[in-house]
């Protein structure tokens, strides 16, 4: 193996102006083989066009795409040098977990990423959940995936029309083509939830404004799934415009059917806050409970804006010429 043929591209997009990076900090401190891998930073406004850009100029056989705020541990390290001698994988992904020293806030945040009833399957995205096993793109995540270059050249690289939920669309697209995903919960990073309730509902809005998006121009009925709190907003709207215009009768009997579904959904947030107990401890399930809701109604927002709203990226005047790649080579420590 010659210093022009590393086996790994790290690829971290972060924006231009951007001095610290904390995936990067995290990188220099590992313990490499001479010539095992290169870092590219691709830096630009449109991650999905950085990336593809950084993918060019990758010289590694296997591309591992970090966020720029993705922390790697030195165990996860040696998880993602196992992973490079098999050959019976195409991408593989595991969580990010919120760091220990995460505010209060950001510890509530937490709860809600890693419960059932947030986030479905996509919680394994964000808590390291069973064995290590053949998965799907609803459980492995950009800021910590490893993808076969070649699977990544044949799928055609990301859709640059889509932020976010490119990768989820790529992912698709390997798995169509025979590839084989698999999660590794522990293939984990460290990542800091967002720092205030807007912020993380605004998260949780471009998700479902992003999954949208993705099943207009990629449509697979693994989508399908994600329309739920979609359709549990429109079910709130029609009660509150039945009631509000005395259509129905609060106490009639035709009110008590319609209601009934709400309090089958209060009992799930009840069930979902007990389990989370034995995981998170009761002060933070109990504050998280109503932010269920909240979750369900900002990604049910966002997805029915996705329906009728192309990605605010895909009309961009941002292309790939603007894009600044620096390109490092990881030197043993």
């Amino acid at each position: 193996m010659t210093s022009n043929c590393p086996i790994l591209s790290i690829i971290v997009a972060a924006p231009p102006d951007q001095e610290t990076l904390p995936s990067i900090e995290s990188l220099r401190v590992l313990d490499v083989p001479e010539d095992f891998a290169e870092m590219i930073i691709t830096r630009g406004r449109m991650p999905s066009i950085q990336r593809n850009v950084a993918v060019k100029h990758a010289s590694g056989q296997w591309l591992y795409f970090l966020d720029d705020d993705s922390i790697l541990t030195p165990q996860s390290w040696e998880r993602v040098m196992d992973w490079l001698g098999k050959s019976d994988a195409e991408v593989v992904g595991g969580p990010n977990l919120c760091p220990e020293d995460a505010s209060f806030v950001q510890t509530i945040f937490e709860v809600l990423l890693g419960s059932a009833l947030t986030f479905g399957p996509s919680r394994s995205r964000y808590m390291p959940i069973g064995k290590q096993r053949a998965s799907s793109e609803k459980e492995l995540i950009l800021c910590n995936l490893l993808i076969r270059k070649s699977a990544f050249e044949k799928a055609g690289g990301f859709d640059e029309a889509l932020y976010p939920n490119e990768e989820n669309a790529l992912m698709e697209s390997i798995a169509h083509e025979g590839g084989r995903l698999f999660y590794d919960p522990t293939l984990s990073v460290k990542r800091y939830p967002r720092s205030t309730v807007g912020s993380f509902l605004y998260m949780l809005y471009r998700y479902g404004c992003g999954r949208a998006q993705q099943f207009r121009r990629h449509p697979s009925s693994s989508s399908l799934l994600n329309m739920a709190p979609a359709l549990f907003l429109v079910y709130n709207l029609i009660n509150i415009g039945l009631f509000v215009t005395g259509t129905v009768q609060i106490r009639s009997s035709p009110a008590m059917l319609m209601l009934l579904p709400f309090l089958l959904y209060g009992l799930a947030l009840l069930g979902q806050m007990m389990v989370n107990i034995k995981s998170f401890g009761f002060q933070n399930s109990l504050l998280a409970m109503p932010l269920m809701l909240l979750c369900h109604l900002s990604y049910g927002t966002g997805f029915w804006v996705g329906c009728v709203k192309n990605s605010d990226h895909s009309d961009s005047a941002f292309n790939a010429s603007e894009v600044v790649i620096e390109k490092h080579h990881m030197t043993h420590q």
